[in-house]
């Protein structure tokens, strides 16, 4: 009917899940960092990332497309992680700017991906052992398959699941509002003056 008119509305997820992850900071530093904390407080970055990342390229496709923003978005939000991390400032700056690779935020982000894959995506590891076919005897594979279920003893007695080995919860978190503040925040405030940005040549 000519008297309607059709409005679209967004739920940013990332509101409710950063207040989440408020506590999750609280919580892990009141109980004295304890280690069952670790694998959940850092997943939940993970989490957070990703729903910022999300939130800020459907508005921002609401906002440069219109009505067809929707085929938009779900095409970059088909996209992993890892790539829209790595578009988004293009994205945002119409290919003036792209993420600086080198800086020390972008790692910690990266680190943080990859590690919520491993643990929210367990694949088993094959590994292969060459013997010698000359001087190869059962003692020396069941020797080979006690050592690697010792590896597997240790690692199962680990709360955290290996989160802390590259760097804290703490450390991706604070990681993940400087990309925060100089990637998504800033996507209309300008960009020439930014550490996570590199100008395209």
């Amino acid at each position: 009917m000519k008297d309607e008119v059709t409005a679209q509305l967004i739920t940013h997820k990332a509101y409710t899940l950063f207040k989440v992850l408020k506590e999750f900071r609280k919580h892990y530093s009141d109980h004295d960092k304890p280690d069952y904390l670790s694998m959940p407080y850092t997943v939940m970055c993970a989490v957070c990332l990703e729903a910022a990342i999300n939130d800020e390229l459907v508005l921002y496709n609401m906002e440069k497309f219109g009505n067809a923003a929707r085929q938009m978005s779900e095409a970059y939000l088909s996209m992993p992680l890892i790539s829209r991390v790595n578009i988004i400032a293009s994205i945002f700056t119409s290919g003036k700017y792209t993420i600086n690779k080198d800086h020390d935020v972008y790692q910690k982000i990266i680190s943080l991906i990859r590690l919520r894959n491993n643990l929210v995506h367990p694949k088993p590891i094959v590994t292969q052992k060459k013997f010698n076919i000359k001087s190869v005897d059962i003692k020396m594979i069941e020797q080979e398959m006690t050592r690697h279920l010792e590896e597997l003893d240790s690692i199962s007695n680990d709360l955290t699941l290996g989160s802390a080995k590259s760097f804290t919860p703490e450390e991706y978190h604070e990681a993940l509002e400087q990309f925060n503040n100089l990637i998504l925040s800033r996507r209309k405030k300008g960009n020439t003056i930014n550490p996570l940005l590199k100008r395209v040549k």
